[in-house]
């Protein structure tokens, strides 16, 4: 587009090299389009990765299918006149060919600049310090590209030993690029021991192509194909080793991503203290360490946003108490052993986090969603004075009141809750609720029956006001509630011969840009949709049915833009099809259901044909559920009975 109105003048404005550096980036960050997706899946699993035929057809495909859109930018540049620097190789080598034209793994990345100025750049978030003289003969930034276009963790470290072994000069960058492919590796092994084929039958396309995620991918098994080291590759706790030895002090980004993924709590604080950070902040970091409010505040200030997300992130993880300890007896969880240390620990951590958070009052919404998650597991501590057999039902009701004690935090800055933090608080409720029903089948005690009635309702209210705050249009942001009207008015939902489709849409009326404030996920839809089936009401239901439809270019848009986008938008609308058929507790969940204070009568039953006939005649949704698709969601809801209960 704005290509396009560049071509309006007279005459045309001339792109730059910033202009042409612009348009790569834009590709480079986009998803792999059909062909660049069909190409990628005729790479061989050697290395270098050249085409090899699968098929007879495939001999057909040419060196042309394998040029990518960000390479063809790249490509008009050269033909524009403009010399390829460092960025320029480092960006084809992104873009799938390396500066020997040998083929390389097309990544969805970034290369974006570090400053307003545009002298310096970094590839995929990680700042670089080269400035614009030395970025034209400095290796640095191409053997980091050459690094991140790999699938494999024996085809990342060959390019970071031999970039290693050429003496090019070893960076923090460079080694933040390497732990991100023995972190993701790790994860990959872990994924394999872990694997449910209840999740495989949710989405069929959830594994990605190389290059479209951090992923990696397994080395091949065939010693045809198979890609050798000169040396073992390092495990984490080697290269960190090894990255110490090289005087390499991780900070910036990569201080961030250590943090981030810390697999234990010694870990975390290892990374923290080596470290190029002063010693006043890391000594207000680390958990065990008191100072006055005012020194606090300063120099959290003094961190960016993200990098205190990493480290709220690090010890909210570092909160979360093995089940194996909480089922040990209350004298093997003294003070003085090492499960009531562990315990000690965890619990001095969370608290941390939260006086961090609650000090800094940062605007950025990452450090809330972590402080939201950890109150949504149910291994993290907050009463931890009870026997075993009540820690569960214990801390259910305080972390709903922490929660919402966060969320006042929030709304006394006007900050709004995104939908990380709006899945969090839905979980964070939902345990909540289990334990107020319980108590109200089982207490004897008048006050508490009738303050768990109130938790139930107002919460209920709560989540329901919150969606449809973080929904509202654009042209109607300071709507409190819109879906208010629907709930009025038992006619809310249309008839679908009166809705417009986008096709008779005038074409000043397709739109570029969203319409809602906040996009949904599909994920966050089918969640939602749970959560009024866990509430049985024909309203509710059928409101947010006659929602996805009007918004559903807006939806579906956002929902490709991930590999089972698509597949969970069918998920949701199925979850809409069978809460609005049968009552959920004959259903799924049925510790989760609740007793439903509506019954299906003729107008239940007249608004849920009308609803049907409204995604019917929606074509991009797909049309109403079949009842394979029903059959699918049950059976997998069956197979894995947690499934769906953190979504």
């Amino acid at each position: 587009m704005v290509i396009r109105q560049m071509n309006a003048f007279s005459p045309p404005l001339i792109i730059n090299r910033e202009g042409y550096r612009a348009v790569a980036r834009v590709q480079l960050a986009h998803r792999k389009t059909d062909r660049e997706r069909r190409w990628a899946k005729l790479k061989a699993m050697s290395w270098p990765p050249w085409k090899e035929d699968k098929l007879g057809v495939d001999a057909s495909i040419g060196i042309e299918h394998g040029i990518s859109r960000a390479f063809d930018s790249l490509r008009q540049m050269a033909d524009a006149g403009y010399r390829s620097l460092e960025w320029e190789h480092a960006a084809k080598t992104l873009a799938g060919w390396d500066t020997d034209h040998s083929p390389t793994i097309q990544t969805r990345s970034a290369i974006i600049p570090r400053s307003d100025s545009g002298l310096s750049y970094s590839v995929c978030n990680v700042a670089l310090s080269a400035e614009a003289d030395a970025l034209k003969t400095d290796p640095e930034i191409l053997w980091l590209a050459r690094i991140k276009a790999t699938r494999t963790l024996q085809e990342a470290w060959i390019c970071f030993s031999t970039c290693r072994d050429r003496k090019a000069g070893m960076t923090p960058q460079l080694y933040h690029a390497m732990f991100e492919k023995i972190v993701y590796d790790e994860r990959r092994n872990q994924r394999n021991l872990q694997h449910d084929e209840a999740l495989a039958l949710l989405a069929e396309d959830r594994n990605p192509l190389p290059g479209d995620g951090r992923e990696v991918t397994e080395s091949s098994s065939s010693h045809n194909q198979a890609v050798f080291t000169r040396e073992r590759i390092p495990t984490y706790d080697q290269l960190f080793d090894q990255m110490t030895d090289d005087h390499i002090q991780p900070s910036g980004r990569f201080l961030a991503f250590l943090l981030a993924h810390a697999r234990t709590y010694k870990e975390g604080v290892r990374a923290l203290q080596a470290s190029g950070l002063s010693d006043a902040v890391k000594h207000v970091l680390m958990p065990w360490t008191e100072v006055p409010t005012t020194d606090v505040v300063s120099l959290l200030e003094s961190l960016p946003d993200w990098l205190l997300a990493a480290h709220i992130g690090f010890l909210c993880k570092s909160g979360h108490i093995p089940n194996a300890i909480l089922a040990m007896p209350h004298d093997a969880r003294s003070p003085h052993s090492p499960a009531g240390k562990e315990m000690y620990n965890a619990v001095l951590a969370l608290r941390h986090a939260f006086k961090l958070v609650v000090r800094r009052m940062p605007f950025y919404r990452p450090p809330w969603n972590f402080l939201f998650r950890s109150l949504a597991r149910l291994d993290t501590l907050v009463v931890i004075k009870k026997t075993p057999t009540e820690y569960r039902r214990a801390r259910a009701i305080p972390k709903y009141h922490r929660a919402r004690r966060l969320l006042e935090h929030m709304d006394s800055m006007a900050l709004d809750m995104d939908f990380a933090g709006f899945r969090s608080f839905y979980t964070i409720y939902k345990h909540a609720s289990i334990t107020a029903r319980y108590v109200l089948a089982t207490s004897e005690d008048y006050e508490e029956k009738v303050a768990m009635q109130a938790l139930l309702e107002e919460g209920l209210t709560f989540i329901k006001a919150r969606f449809s705050q973080l929904v509202r249009p654009v042209d109607n942001i300071d709507s409190t509630d819109i879906f208010d009207s629907m709930s009025r008015d038992q006619t809310a939902v249309p008839d679908p011969s009166q809705l417009a489709t986008a096709s008779e849409a005038p074409a000043l009326q397709l739109h570029t840009i969203p319409r809602l404030t906040n996009v949904p996920h599909s994920a966050d839809l089918h969640a939602y949709a749970r959560f009024l089936g866990q509430h049985p009401s024909y309203d509710d239901l059928a409101n947010l049915a006659h929602w996805i439809s009007t918004y559903s270019d807006d939806i579906l848009e956002e929902a490709k833009q991930s590999s089972n986008g698509l597949a969970m938008m069918r998920t949701c609308l199925t979850a809409v099809r069978i809460f609005l058929e049968q009552p959920l507790a004959e259903q799924i969940d049925h510790e989760d259901a609740v007793t439903s204070q509506s019954s299906p009568n003729e107008d239940a039953t007249e608004r849920l044909e009308r609803v049907r006939n409204m995604i019917e005649c929606n074509e991009d949704l797909g049309g109403w559920p079949t009842e394979e698709e029903v059959e699918q969601y049950l059976r997998t809801g069956e197979r894995e009975g947690r499934l769906f209960a953190g979504l």
